[in-house]
């Protein structure tokens, strides 16, 4: 037989559960885009990993506190989701757990800095990554 504080805490516990269901989040953009390399989007090889990352930025381009993972094909193409806002973009290319890329293009280094909008599409051109 179940205590009644037992039915308490549960119930507290699912009152909380459908609580936090209720809270609006931020309003989130579809946006898309492919990562290109040698003037064509990048292969991804069986055994490797594209992780195209989206991670807030502040005024003077230094890391915020959220990051969005994309969702990535074998062909360099990829989906994401986010807030609309600034981004660093991060592009891993990883073979067992190590960056194929050498880290040129994590959180930190990537030069790709971008506004981000409903329906975007980004080329993210790891040769001219200025462009």
């Amino acid at each position: 037989m179940i205590s009644p504080l037992a039915r308490l805490l549960w119930l507290l516990a699912l009152l909380s559960m459908l609580n936090g269901c209720k809270r609006q989040s931020e309003p989130h953009v579809e946006f898309s885009g492919q990562v290109i390399s040698g003037g064509k989007p990048l292969r991804v090889k069986w055994g490797e990993n594209l992780k195209v990352l989206f991670c807030t930025v502040d005024q003077q381009n230094k890391p915020g506190e959220k990051s969005y993972m994309a969702i990535s094909d074998r062909r360099g193409y990829f989906t994401a989701s986010a807030p609309p806002g600034k981004y660093r973009i991060a592009v891993l290319l990883l073979h067992r757990d190590k960056d194929i890329l050498h880290n040129a293009f994590d959180s930190i280094r990537s030069p790709f800095v971008r506004d981000l909008h409903e329906g975007d599409t980004l080329n993210l051109d790891l040769d001219h990554p200025t462009h």
